[in-house]
């Protein structure tokens, strides 16, 4: 308590409230501890009276203190932490400032305005820009018969350039392409591959949802494996590989040394799966706004060609050269671009607030409670989303926007680097804290915004908040989560790529697949068949790459290359299972940040939401995690209060008189 000499409450008479108030100790001005004080109780930080304190004679406001409520000055707590299997509780002294009405632990269910009105008028401003200026290159812009016609009448003028050669260049022109053609002959496989890519999509999300803490340990030592076999494999030799083995060595001393929050991180991947398929609905706004994307690219790639037209032929002295006029010019590298990317990054964040908004009503919310937005929270997040806070999203998409180059530099160092091996560990360090100050603005920000619909400022300084108690969870968190959903989503897209050409082998009935393994009346060599397995693992992984080449590629492949029909096919059924793992996966990642920081609220308030308890179970029976954790405890109620409990809580795990409230 502020202003007293910080003493230990007994974890046995602990009493928690999630939504009390503070007592005269947190008032404004820091009045003296009340009348609690005085019958031989000890305050904690909540209000919450213990050492049989009078819990009901709360102290009057004093005078100047706002009716209704209280002013948040800092406050000295001690915390019951546990300690090692069979210690004894151990009261660790910690400073730090508490505002209970900060960022509430409920979704706002009453009147949401408009908020960041100024942004969302500038953007419409923009837009308005946006299509007027398409509008009118693509009413002005020249046919291509008549730039064709100009190029024919400068050619005219200046048959041949200063070298002698011909002004005009033929391009290429690919004819008699059939994309697809197999496909088409046979109707079902679509069928096949679809329902075969749901499954495993389906498996995959069971997996995660049962064992995520396997898996994401699995992960770590797949990971520092690779490593560790990269010089034996490629013959680097010792001191080649000794960076090698010791970033294997560090990521494994990193997850025994961070154990604790992995734990975290595996038990809300485990939540956010089981509110995905409680609300299974989020698949399908995901593909709404996907389809609301594609209309804005496809408006984006009109306008682009119109721009394009508006050109004029001229002689340079060597050919015969188009050049833009002034107003396409500024068009196509300046606004349209930075239109594209303020409506990828908008769409993102509409369909993030779609997710956080419905995970957070599921986090904190029971289903039976009178609101009726939470009989179709999918619906109404969307509908908060489009609406009164799509000024605030804009704002975020803004900032991401302007982060992403930032971002992109960042891999394009990771990928060309030339440094030793110590400063590329800085920088790798550097880069995830950059993740996560990314993911503070646009995820944890815009899930305040969802839940309270405040401003942007508003929610980004109410995020900062709660978050930087759990600065390192969340960093945690975020590189585990990541790493666990894009190595899946690559694994899976492989095992449906490899699955599809086996099946169009038997359907055409080639060997190429089997034939790596071949040694006589192979149908090719088996080097070749090696050499198009390992194609595989590539061309999958650059998934819109590889389905743009097939579908040029398609028609030369079947007339006259037949024996690899299976084989690109598989390629281009794999790179669509990889899209689409990908994209669920997108929509775990977002309810993982989400829970996150409704988790992060929980733990701010000593709330305990209406479907978290099992979370919140989880976490208490891991040392680590309760080590980790910002300075607060948590109980559950009632019959949940002896799972609650933590076992290895020493003699204060005997809490609770009569089966009360009880488990500090």
């Amino acid at each position: 308590t502020a202003g007293a000499t910080p003493q230990r409450a007994p974890a046995s008479d602990v009493r928690s409230r999630s939504n009390a108030r503070f007592t005269s100790s947190m008032h404004q001005g820091g009045a003296p501890l009340g009348p609690g004080a005085a019958g031989g109780g000890e305050y904690d930080m909540r209000g919450v009276v213990a050492d049989g304190g009078a819990a009901a004679a709360a102290p009057p406001p004093p005078a100047g203190a706002p009716p209704g409520g209280y002013a948040p000055v800092p406050a000295t707590a001690q915390v019951v932490q546990w300690g090692a299997p069979g210690a004894s509780a151990a009261a660790v002294p910690l400073t730090f400032e508490v505002d209970p009405d900060l960022v509430p632990p409920k979704v706002n269910f009453g009147a949401r305005p408009m908020r960041d009105t100024k942004m969302l008028i500038f953007f419409g401003v923009a837009n308005l820009l946006w299509i007027v200026l398409g509008t009118v290159l693509a009413a002005s812009g020249s046919t291509d018969d008549e730039i064709n016609s100009m190029l024919t009448a400068c050619e005219q003028a200046h048959p041949y350039g200063p070298n002698g050669r011909l002004t005009s260049e033929t391009g290429y022109h690919f004819d008699g392409l059939s994309p697809f053609s197999v496909l088409r002959s046979f109707p079902g496989l679509p069928v096949v591959y679809g329902l075969f890519i749901i499954l495993v999509a389906a498996g995959w999300l069971m997996v995660l949802e049962k064992f995520a803490r396997q898996v994401m340990y699995a992960t770590v030592a797949v990971c520092a494996a690779s490593l560790a076999a990269n010089p034996i494999i490629f013959k680097l030799g010792f001191e080649a590989g000794v960076p090698y083995w010791l970033a294997a060595g560090a990521i494994i001393g990193a997850a025994i040394w961070k154990r604790g929050e992995i734990d975290l991180a595996a038990a809300l991947l485990s939540a956010s799966i089981v509110a995905l398929r409680e609300n299974i609905g989020l698949l399908l706004a995901g593909v709404a706004i996907v389809l609301l994307w594609c209309v804005l690219a496809v408006i984006h790639v009109a306008f682009l060609m119109a721009s394009a037209n508006n050109t004029t032929v001229e002689w340079d002295g060597v050919y015969c050269a188009t050049t833009s006029t002034g107003l396409a010019t500024f068009f196509r590298f300046t606004l349209a671009p930075l239109m594209y990317a303020w409506h990828f990054w908008l769409m993102m964040q509409l369909n993030f607030a779609t997710v956080s908004g419905t995970v957070a009503m599921w986090f904190f919310h029971a289903r039976d409670e009178p609101h009726p937005e939470l009989r179709r929270p999918v619906l109404t997040s969307m509908k908060w989303a489009f609406t009164s806070s799509l000024g605030t999203h804009t704002w975020i998409a803004l900032v991401m926007m302007l982060l992403e180059p930032l971002r992109r530099e960042r891999k394009r160092s990771a990928l060309y680097r030339n440094c030793n091996c110590a400063l590329w560990a800085i920088y790798f360090i550097a880069a995830c804290v950059y993740d996560c100050v990314a993911k503070y603005v646009g995820k944890y920000a815009a899930t305040v915004a969802v839940i309270t619909g405040n401003d942007f400022a508003t929610s980004a300084k109410s995020a900062y908040a709660v978050v930087k108690h759990m600065f390192s969870g969340a960093v945690v968190t975020s590189v585990m989560s990541e790493t666990v959903i894009s190595l899946g989503a690559y694994l899976f897209g492989v095992v449906v790529a490899f699955a599809s050409w086996a099946t169009a082998d038997a359907q055409f009935n080639e060997a190429t697949l089997s034939a790596a393994s071949c040694s006589t009346d192979c149908d090719i060599p088996p080097s070749l068949s090696a050499a198009m397995c390992v194609l595989v693992l590539v061309l999958v992984r650059f998934k819109w790459f590889t389905m743009i080449l097939l579908i040029f590629i398609d028609g030369i492949i079947v007339d006259s290359a037949a024996e690899f029909t299976g084989w690109a096919l598989g390629c281009f059924i794999g790179a669509v299972a990889y899209l689409i793992f990908e994209f669920i996966g997108h929509i775990v990642l977002d309810a993982v940040d989400t829970a996150f920081m409704c988790f992060a609220i929980d733990k701010y308030h000593h709330h305990v939401g209406a479907n978290a308890r099992k979370l919140h179970r989880v976490l208490a029976r891991s040392p680590d995690v309760v080590r980790v954790m910002p300075p607060t405890y948590e109980q559950v109620t009632g019959a949940d209060a002896a799972a609650y409990s933590p076992p290895h809580a020493g003699t204060a795990a005997a809490a609770s008189s009569g089966g009360a409230e009880g488990g500090a």
